[in-house]
């Protein structure tokens, strides 16, 4: 795929996922999980795994939130940060700080990213990154 190709891939990946994911701690969710996923540059199954996981085990308490289609829409931003990582990755970062000092979100998003730190049983440098990178956009200690 040319650099053209694959930027307008992943413009229309975020376009998917701004009509899908409108609720901006469920598109904080899925930011931080897809930027430990693909920063190692690739996608491992336990990672699809262990986010679907995440949703059921969830679906209690985040019953208020819209979470319906929220499972393709993190393979599109995946899809995204794979095919244009730094500007998907500057994008899915200004979505996660949009909850910056807002504790009890911020908190969440941060569990969210390490969960997904673990989900396939190796901590890269490159994931290591992703998440001091989403801690320090939530204005959190690393």
């Amino acid at each position: 795929m040319a650099l053209n190709e694959e930027s307008g891939y992943a413009v229309k990946s975020w376009q998917r996922f701004d009509e899908t994911v409108t609720n901006e701690i469920v598109r904080a969710m899925v930011s931080a999980f897809a930027l430990i996923a693909a920063a190692d540059g690739d996608l491992a199954a336990e990672e699809v795994e262990r986010f679907g996981v995440l949703l059921k085990q969830q679906a209690g308490p985040l019953a208020p939130l819209p979470i319906e289609g929220v499972d393709s829409a993190f393979a599109d931003i995946v899809a995204a940060l794979l095919s244009d990582p730094e500007g998907s990755r500057a994008r899915a970062l200004r979505i996660i700080e949009a909850l910056r000092g807002d504790e009890p979100y911020s908190e969440l998003i941060a569990a969210v990213a390490q969960i997904a730190l673990k989900a396939d049983h190796h901590e890269r440098a490159e994931e290591l990154a992703a998440m001091r990178d989403i801690r320090a956009a939530l204005g959190l200690a690393a």
